[in-house]
């Protein structure tokens, strides 16, 4: 699926080769297709008074494979943004409002495995934050509210048998934090105070 996904962008963004670009008009504002290259890598996509709107693709350094997809709204990121490694393989999604993250954010091993996944409001980490081992067990998890560690966070062995336990409370470990076994029995419990 990924790799027919891939093929399409190159195609439609082919397209846009014939099209006349890099006009300016009389207020020399850059306006329709526009083809750049920034520090090596071309980026192709449309302005409308001299801002970035709507989707912008860019390709791998000295080749037409996609690099990433962004979509751009009033000159800022507005929407999903994709990058992609040079063998077609999904890196990373994330979404944003106003150049800002919101929304979930996810990085991928190159097997297409999940790397990683985090929750954003406006900026902030805001919910799960998931690492996970390349096996895609989980490794270690917690949540955050308004950028600050806040609740339960686990370490878990290979495999996604949990090791550690914290509680945290407004960023600072807080409470009982439980060892394991790789048996899953309890190692011990140290009680926290204050961090």
């Amino acid at each position: 699926m990924k790799n027919i996904f891939f093929i399409l962008l190159i195609v439609v963004s082919g397209k846009s080769f014939s099209q006349d670009t890099n006009k300016v008009d009389a207020n020399k504002q850059k306006q329709g297709f526009w083809m750049e290259n920034i520090m090596g890598v071309t980026y192709r996509g449309q302005y409308v008074n001299n801002k970035r709107e709507g989707n912008w693709i860019s390709y791998h350094q000295g080749t037409l494979l996609v690099s990433s997809i962004d979509f751009y709204k009033n000159g800022m990121k507005n929407g999903i943004s994709i990058s992609i490694d040079n063998k077609g393989n999904f890196t990373k999604e994330e979404h944003y409002i106003n150049d800002t993250l919101d929304g979930v954010q996810k990085f991928y091993f190159t097997s297409a495995r999940l790397k990683s996944i985090t929750t954003y409001k406006m900026g902030k980490l805001q919910g799960l934050k998931r690492e996970c081992y390349q096996d895609g067990n989980p490794q270690q998890e917690a949540m955050y509210v308004n950028g600050i560690k806040n609740g339960i966070a686990k370490w878990y062995f290979a495999g996604g048998i949990l090791m550690t336990e914290y509680t945290y409370v407004n960023g600072k470990q807080e409470g009982v934090q439980k060892n394991y076994y790789k048996n899953g029995k309890v190692q011990n419990e140290v009680m926290v105070i204050n961090g």
